[in-house]
């Protein structure tokens, strides 16, 4: 720092057009009183290497395969549930026969993201990229699962005994349903 400074010195009055000083005045022409800090070796944060293996890939294809079953199976569920309901006693045949099937697919594909999505959730733990979006993701789903859970074991119980008259079974699965598609949507629209 102290060459800087004596460069700078003997560049001034260069610059200025005056003649160079004698060396011995060039010292004492630019006193130093302050001392520079001296300079530090800067230290780097080291980026962390995350490594996935091949059955991360693969869960998280079957992930998301199995996602984008969900929507249809929704929307049988709904519709023939709602069939169920608007004619309790005389329900069309396809309703009664197709409503309970639906309902267990839903859950075996369910089952199949929850497995897959918090094994995948748990490998990814140490990755600080995407982590809120893909925590949100899993408590959202942990939540819908557990409304379809509700849902499909005693509230369909008090659906078949005709003591459901608020239709809370239904409320119910839709919130759970509603709640699934924002935290699909979320992981499809936020990628």
């Amino acid at each position: 720092m102290h060459s800087a400074l004596t460069l700078i010195a003997q560049l001034i009055p260069a610059l200025a057009g005056e003649p160079a000083p004698p060396p011995a005045a060039r010292e004492l022409a630019v006193p130093v009183t302050v001392e520079a800090p001296a300079d530090t070796a800067r230290t780097r944060l080291r980026v962390k290497a995350i490594e996935y293996g091949g059955g991360y890939a693969t869960r998280r294809t079957i992930h998301r395969v199995t996602s984008y079953a969900m929507i249809p199976l929704f929307i049988g569920a709904y519709v023939t549930g709602n069939q169920l309901i608007k004619h309790p006693n005389d329900a069309p045949q396809w309703a009664t026969t197709l409503h309970r099937p639906i309902a267990l697919a839903t859950g075996v594909v369910f089952a199949a993201n929850a497995v897959t999505g918090v094994w995948n959730l748990w490998v990814s733990r140490n990755d600080p990229k995407g982590q809120v979006k893909r925590t949100v993701h899993g408590l959202l789903f942990v939540a819908a699962s557990a409304g379809l859970i509700y849902a499909a074991t005693s509230l369909a119980d008090d659906v078949q005994a005709g003591t459901d008259p608020n239709r809370f079974h239904r409320t119910v699965a839709l919130a759970s349903m509603g709640v699934s598609a924002i935290s699909w949507g979320m992981m499809i629209f936020f990628h």
